[in-house]
Order: C-alpha cells, then sequence, then structure tokens
C-alpha cells in the first residue's frame, strides 16, 4: 500500500540523482528545483502522509522557460480535492488520500479529471515499507529499494555526478503518482499527490496484495510527466507493466511503528529468526482489566514510614473507624462504622425542623410527601 516513504538526499544530490540521459545528445540532465524546495524539504528515513515532499512533474506542466526536462517541487503527501476552498485550513485532514487505485481511477471523480489535465507525477524516494498482511496484533514491516543498490549506499548519501556517466550514488525509485493544485488568492500555489497502487507482482505477495506503481525505467518515467506527447490512454498502459526491480528486507518494528523516529536505524536489516525478548512483548502487548467492582478501587494512603500504599476504600474505612464492637438492629455485630459515619444517629419524627447549632433558623423539614428546603 505504500504508506511510509524514505528519502535521504538533500535538495542539491537529489536534482543529481534524478537526472536522466537525453537521446539527442547523450549527455545527462539534472533536474531543475524550485527556491522555496529547499525550506521546507528535509532528509527524512521515515515519511508518514501530510509530509512535504519532494515531486518531479514535467517542465511543460510547471510553464517554465527551463532547459531541464524535470522540474523538482514541494509537495504534500495526500493529494486534497481542488474543490477545496480552503487546502490550509483543518478540512482536509479527513478528506485527503494518499493513495489511488490504478484500477478504477477511470470511474473516479477525484483522481480522473486531474489525469485529464495533464496532472501526473513522479516520487522519487530511495525506498518505501509496507507491512506484512498477517493475523497478528503486530504486523512485520518491510523495506523495498532498488535491488541495484547495496545496504551500504542505502544510508550514504555521497555521490557524484557529471554529464557523460550521470549520479554515481544511491539508485532511486521513480513511484507513479497523480497530483492537485491549489490557487489562493494572492496567486500562491500549493500542491498535493497520491500514489498510484496496483495488485502485488507475485514474487512479493506475502508480504501485502498491493503495491506502489514503480516505473523501470527512464524512458517510462519521462512519458508519465510529458501529457503532450504520451496521451492518458498510453499513460495508464505504462501502470500495468510488469515489476521486477525490488529487493526488500525485514526492518525494526519497534522502531517503524512511530512514524516520529527518524533514524539511520529505520533502513537496517534485521534478522526475523533471531529469539525476541517475548517478556517484553507480552509486557507490552497486556491491555489493563477494567474492575467493575466497587470494593476493588483503590485510594492512596500514606503508612508510618510516609510511602504511599494502594488499599481498597472498605478497607480504609474500616481501619479508620472505631474498633469498638456494637450490635446492630438485626442483632448482628460489626464495627461501629454507621455510628462513625453518623448513620446511626437517632432518627428524626415526622415533621421535625432540622436547624444547624449556629442558626437558629430551620434548614429543611422531613414530611412522609416531601422533603423541602426552607429559603
Amino acid at each position: 500500500m505504500c504508506g511510509r516513504l524514505a528519502c535521504t538526499l538533500s535538495a542539491d544530490s537529489l536534482c543529481s540523482a534524478a537526472a536522466f540521459k537525453l537521446d539527442e545528445t547523450g549527455q545527462f540532465i539534472k533536474a531543475a528545483k524550485e527556491d522555496c524546495m529547499c525550506k521546507q524539504f528535509n532528509v527524512s528515513y521515515n515519511i508518514p502522509p501530510t509530509t512535504i515532499i519532494p515531486v518531479i512533474v514535467g517542465s511543460e506542466q510547471r510553464y517554465l522557460n527551463s532547459s531541464a526536462a524535470r522540474i523538482i517541487i514541494p509537495m504534500r503527501f495526500g493529494l486534497i480535492p481542488p474543490w477545496l476552498s480552503q487546502p490550509d485550513s483543518k478540512q482536509p485532514g479527513n478528506l485527503e488520500t494518499h493513495l489511488c487505485r490504478m484500477e478504477k481511477v477511470r470511474e473516479s471523480r477525484l483522481y480522473y479529471p486531474l489525469l485529464e489535465k495533464g496532472y501526473r507525477c513522479l516520487i522519487p524516494c530511495i525506498g518505501y515499507y509496507e507491512w506484512q498482511s498477517t493475523k497478528s496484533i503486530s504486523k512485520q514491516p518491510y523495506f523495498f529499494y532498488n535491488k541495484e543498490n547495496n545496504l551500504s549506499q542505502l544510508t550514504d548519501i555521497s555521490g557524484m555526478f557529471d554529464t557523460l556517466h550521470g549520479w554515481s550514488g544511491v539508485k532511486l525509485l521513480y513511484l507513479a503518482g497523480v497530483y492537485s493544485i491549489h490557487i489562493d488568492k494572492e496567486g500562491n500555489r500549493s500542491y498535493s499527490f497520491a500514489v498510484i497502487t496496483r495488485d502485488t507482482v507475485p514474487e512479493w505477495k506475502f508480504v501485502h496484495h498491493r503495491m506502489p506503481v514503480v516505473f523501470q525505467n527512464d524512458t517510462d518515467a519521462n512519458k508519465w510527466i510529458k501529457p503532450s506527447t504520451c496521451s492518458l490512454t498510453i499513460a495508464l498502459k505504462l501502470l500495468k507493466r510488469p515489476i521486477f526491480n525490488l529487493a526488500a528486507h525485514p526492518v525494526d518494528r519497534t522502531v517503524m511503528n512511530n512514524a516520529r523516529n527518524n533514524v539511520p536505524k529505520c533502513l537496517e536489516p534485521i534478522d526475523l529468526n533471531k529469539p525476541t525478548n517475548k517478556f517484553m512483548q507480552a509486557w507490552l502487548m497486556k491491555s489493563p482489566k477494567k474492575n467493575t467492582n466497587a470494593e476493588n478501587e483503590t485510594e492512596k494512603v500514606k503508612s508510618s514510614s510516609g510511602v504511599l500504599k494502594h488499599i481498597s476504600i472498605k478497607k480504609w474505612l474500616v481501619k479508620t473507624a472505631p474498633k469498638e464492637i456494637k450490635t446492630n438492629s438485626a442483632g448482628l455485630k460489626r464495627p461501629a462504622l454507621d455510628e462513625w459515619l453518623g448513620t446511626n444517629a437517632k432518627k428524626p419524627k415526622e415533621d421535625e425542623v432540622f436547624t444547624h447549632e449556629s442558626q437558629k433558623r430551620p434548614l429543611f423539614t422531613r414530611s412522609r410527601k416531601s422533603r423541602s428546603l426552607l429559603v
């Protein structure tokens, strides 16, 4: 399903890594970037939805006089419907979607009009995370990346670029996406996108039944972001091509289950056959039992040593009540708890007026028919 991404390259390195080879000259050309990108985008090993991340669009879609065919702009992970009047308010929280199903895109009243306008994009990343579909409560996350990379390259952000050989660092994955544009009253634009998903290839069905569309080469990726030369019918056929350039390994669930963790350990592989601390897992999984018995409710009291103890309220009342024993109306012996609480006081007669010791005026009356306060 692709709920999390990873992109550890800086803005300048990403422009070099996203370079592609021109057919006319045979040289590599870098992607261009907007000036505001450096202010909104940071290196991250764990990118959840609603985050601002770099996304690639075609230069013709931006109406810029740029020699680069790819433009990197910051976009919000989670497509906001274009009919919202205030995209920066709290409204998008319940309306934005970060995944788009390829099979139903023609029927969608949200995605298909955007694709008809040519709002197609690429999401560059070093990999994405997928949680294995199991019956267990704690699902196992896997990290998917380009199989041309070795494990050391995933955390190594260094690399060299030249126009003859291109980028020498980590190889990127290009995910297919669709984006939306909002223009405010001052003419400022804000972008948001969704990742297009498809059925998983047989090799990775043991992890999840859905996966993002990953382009296998620069040719298909460039066609996707060039609506002027690639019609929507042809573009949708590109999404159905087989995917074979992926590798994956399991990662630590205790790290990945928290979207706030942004550390290199997110990418590190783990051995699933290695025994884990079952006691700690059982303690984390254990939920407190609800106590509906009022007698078992606890109260904090101080012992003679000053240490707080938890005892039941009933035990505390009995402990602090007088110790002498008396016989109640039923002839049973019990601690003088009723007397201590004042329930065994002299019963008032009917129509008797109760008065306060410090006041002469009556407080309330007691009668058979009603009990009323005297103000």
